[in-house]
């Protein structure tokens, strides 16, 4: 920068201005010249713009959304379901009859619900198929 700053000074003062209009319009040229028709040394005689535009540029990076965490705590239905609502369509988890009237946390992130009595004991873990409106839970073992 301390380089161009030098240059510019000395275009300034062999072009000196008389209004604030006068010098923004020698910036301006000084500015197209300096990187537009100019070739420089150190681009391999090439003007800076040439250099810019045949360089590769920077694209953000391709980015995954975020997964959608959600904890529900629920009781056992009297069948051994707990509903739960997914990408708008109700469905149905089957956890097992052992489970009725108990209560349950319900552990979701995207598709994947884990189904816990407690905070500690896993009952089981299900994969949601919106196609289908009862969902079978894996038992754990």
């Amino acid at each position: 920068m301390e380089r161009w700053y030098r240059t510019l000074k000395l275009f300034l003062a062999k072009h000196p201005a008389r209004s604030l209009r006068e010098l923004q319009r020698h910036l301006d040229d000084f500015a197209h010249y300096y990187n537009e028709v100019r070739p420089h040394r150190a681009c391999a005689r090439r003007t800076p713009s040439e250099r810019y535009g045949a360089r590769e540029k920077a694209v953000p990076p391709v980015s995954r959304p975020s997964p959608h965490y959600r904890v529900r705590r629920d009781v056992v239905d009297p069948h051994g379901k707990v509903s739960l609502r997914y990408k708008g369509t109700m469905l149905h988890l089957n956890v097992g009859y052992a489970h009725r009237g108990q209560r349950v946390i319900l552990h979701i992130v995207d598709e994947h619900v884990r189904v816990l009595p407690n905070a500690y004991k896993l009952v089981g873990e299900a994969t949601l198929n919106p196609a289908q409106s009862y969902q079978p839970v894996r038992r754990a073992k």
